[in-house]
Formats: C-alpha cells, structure tokens, sequence
C-alpha cells in the first residue's frame, strides 16, 4: 500500500495500470503470483496529476482506500509512508494491531532524513510499538571503473548507525549488522 505518492507504483512498472472492482470493493493491481499493490496513485487520470490532500482529508482517504480493498488473505501487508509523527502516520498505527506489527524504517545517510525517521522511531517508541529495524539506503556509490565506494550525501556519514544505536538497538537488543548491497 503506497499511500501519498507514486513511488511504488513507478518502481513496479504499474503507473497506468487499471485497477478493478469486485463485489464492490477495489481488486489491488497484481504484480506478481504473490505481490498485490494498491496505491493512492491508481485513481490519478495522469501522471503528473499531484494529490492534493489537506491532513483531514488524506486520513480519511487512507482509511477509504485500505477497507475499500479486497486484499484476501495476506503474508504480510506493506504500507509505505514517509516517517513523520503526521496524521496520516498516527492513523496508519491506529488501523493495526500492534501486537501484530513489525516497523521497519528506511532512511538515507542525510541529516535531513535521519532527522525526521529518528522523530518517527521516538514517536513509535514511546507508545510501545515494536520496532525490528532500520534501512540505511543510498549509503554510498559504487564506482565501476575502480571499485571505490563514495558517499552521496555530504555530512551524512555514520548517522544511520548513530539512530540504530540510540534508538532501535536498545530497545530490542539486536546487533548492528551493516549489509552492503551493490
């Protein structure tokens, strides 16, 4: 579920895909035998069409769009929001157990990024969600002529290690495990 943006859409290669509706309720777009997606983004006529949603508004969307969906029985079910302590954020919790749910963050070695994920991760925290870890992505750039690796954000350097520490590491006791994917 991508709630305010095309991003997933767009990654997926589904913006433009049709979606349908089913004994009255919205069938999610199929990217694979075991990949349904829905998004905000499926009821734009175009792609540039920007979704103007003030606060209250975008709340009841969110709500309208995910029990208005016939996702069927699910493994696990994916929402992708930016990290804020916004409206939209608090409802999203609100809507699922919270015995239930496992919240992953992701975020870019930017201090701007790791400001908002680490005001997101104190919010859940203190409300006793259960927090199973941090993304740290667009860490670095990897050259393909001399295999170096150089960091894409300036000043960014070690921040999303800093956030595992402070924040998600004491309160689980995980490790820090760093993963490179290149």
């Amino acid at each position: 579920m991508d709630v305010t943006s095309p991003s997933v859409m767009k990654a997926l290669g589904l913006q433009g895909v049709p979606y349908k509706i089913n004994k009255r309720l919205i069938e999610p777009i199929r990217y694979s035998k075991d990949l349904l997606v829905m998004s905000v983004d499926a009821f734009l006529e175009k792609f540039d069409q920007p979704i103007l949603l003030k606060e209250r508004k975008k709340v009841s969307t969110i709500e309208q769009v995910l029990w208005s969906t016939d996702f069927g029985k699910v493994d696990y079910f994916v929402v992708d929001c930016p990290p804020s302590t916004s409206g939209e954020f608090i409802k999203i919790l609100e809507l699922f157990d919270k015995k239930k749910m496992k919240i992953v963050f992701i975020t870019q070695p930017s201090p701007l990024s790791t400001n908002s994920v680490m005001k997101s991760i104190r919010y859940i925290k203190e409300r006793g969600y259960k927090i199973s870890g941090l993304i740290s992505n667009m860490d670095g750039f990897l050259c393909p002529h001399c295999g170096k690796v150089s960091p894409i954000f300036i000043g960014g350097k070690g921040e999303s290690e800093r956030i595992a520490e402070k924040y998600i590491l004491m309160i689980s006791g995980m490790r820090l495990r760093q993963t490179a994917l290149l």
